[in-house]
């Protein structure tokens, strides 16, 4: 006859040796750890630059192996290591194209200089690289947009890309040149507006863009367009829209700045002082490059919106263009301005490789991760993990997975013998 009672009692026991084992599981073993990640705290939105180019007449310059330079109607060099027997212009268009097809994770924009001493233009608003067709457009902008001018309002120009970071008036942008210096003789095609262009419609709201004659998309460059103007108050859209956005202005130029009173006096106004630190044409860059780095240019959105200054001097050695700007790079371990020299088409790509490729935060992470028992969500060991990555403009990034423990004292790491805090006081 079965026996019930004694396989019930096995039953018993082993249904509570189950039990048993699965209330007392010890949540140190792996297997019943899980790492619960949140959203990424640091997380980049696309850093935003904007080339800030010089137009002026000595772009059009041959340099020669000899350290001599031609200008675009003399005979080009005859043995030239140097440009190839091509202008400034080109070698840095040619140098811009080659960054441009190969960045990536990045909003470009183009701001020129423009005639007189009429400061600059956006004639391509920031867009990101990633968008159908944006890289063809600003290779085409390059290659259609920037026929030389006479001037390099270098000053002017670092005033419109402030105005246009900030997402205030367009100014310079409105027409295409200074009427009060209007020219005569020789270089009158060159500094009457003719080739110059007033800010791309895209790049603001309001205002309403006025031709006349002849002036059409097709042919901008044509004499009819000299009076081309934006009428009524047209106000340029900041391309700041993210709070973990870096902003950055790389300046190309060739040589030193032009300007006159009244462009001076705007950059008194914009940053508040009186200017001390150059005379002369250079006046306020110091300034206005010190304003971008240390104001709230958005303050509608969280945190410090400010704009980093990089400067490259093509053909040119310049203290003061070393002196202005107010990102910093790394040279022998030792940190400094961020201002390059080029020569050619690869140094100009280099450097602004460079540039573009240090334009996110050097570090971000994600909210950090404890180890929680998945039996029971009211109880978690004292294991912490970060993961830390650095932002690059490819899809992988690097970075690894920091383990840290939870004490009385803080978050220490395993530092023996005596562990180190994550944070101090300092942060």
């Amino acid at each position: 006859m079965l026996q019930w009672k004694p396989i019930v009692q096995s039953i018993q026991i082993s249904l509570s040796a189950f039990v048993l084992s699965v209330l007392c599981t010890n949540p140190v073993w792996a297997d019943d750890t899980e790492i619960f990640f949140g959203s990424i705290s640091g997380a980049q939105a696309q850093p935003n630059v904007l080339f800030l180019l010089d137009a002026s007449h000595s772009m059009v310059n041959y340099d020669c192996a000899d350290g001599t330079s031609q200008w675009m109607d003399e005979i080009p060099c005859d043995d030239d290591t140097i440009s190839g027997n091509t202008t400034r212009i080109e070698r840095m268009n040619t140098a811009l194209s080659a960054v441009i097809n190969n960045v990536r994770g990045v909003n470009l924009g183009i701001m020129r200089f423009s005639n007189s001493y009429a400061g600059g233009r956006v004639i391509y608003p920031m867009r990101s690289v990633e968008l159908e067709g944006v890289r063809t457009q600003l290779i085409d902008t390059l290659h259609s947009e920037m026929e030389v001018q006479l001037r390099t309002p270098t000053v002017g120009g670092m005033i419109e890309a402030a105005r246009y970071f900030e997402g205030n008036e367009v100014l310079y942008g409105k027409t295409r040149w200074d009427e009060s210096n209007r020219r005569t003789g020789k270089f009158a095609y060159l500094e009457n507006g003719r080739y110059s262009r007033v800010s791309h419609p895209d790049s603001y709201t309001g205002g309403e863009v006025i031709r006349t004659g002849e002036c059409i998309d097709a042919d901008l460059s044509h004499e009819d367009c000299t009076d081309e103007h934006i009428s009524g108050t047209p106000i340029y859209k900041s391309p700041i829209k993210n709070e973990c956005q870096t902003n950055h202005i790389i300046l190309v130029t060739d040589g030193l700045p032009q300007g006159d009173d009244a462009t001076i006096a705007r950059g008194k106004e914009l940053t508040g002082t009186s200017c001390p630190a150059y005379t002369g044409a250079r006046q306020c860059s110091t300034e206005i490059a010190d304003y971008l780095y240390s104001t709230d240019l958005s303050p509608d959105i969280d945190g410090m919106q400010t704009v980093n200054l990089h400067t490259v001097g093509f053909n040119l050695t310049s203290p003061w263009l070393e002196d202005i700007a107010t990102a910093k790079r790394t040279v022998g371990g030792v940190e400094v301005n961020a201002y390059y020299e080029a020569t050619s088409s690869a140094d100009l790509t280099e450097a602004i490789t460079n540039i573009i490729d240090g334009a996110s935060v050097d570090s971000t992470f994600v909210s950090p991760g404890v180890s929680v028992d998945q039996f029971s969500r009211l109880a978690h060991r004292e294991d912490v993990y970060f993961s830390l990555f650095i932002p690059s403009n490819v899809p992988r990034w690097s970075g690894n997975l920091k383990h840290y423990n939870l004490t009385s004292n803080g978050v220490e790491d395993g530092t023996e013998p005596t562990p180190l805090l994550a944070l101090d006081a300092t942060g």
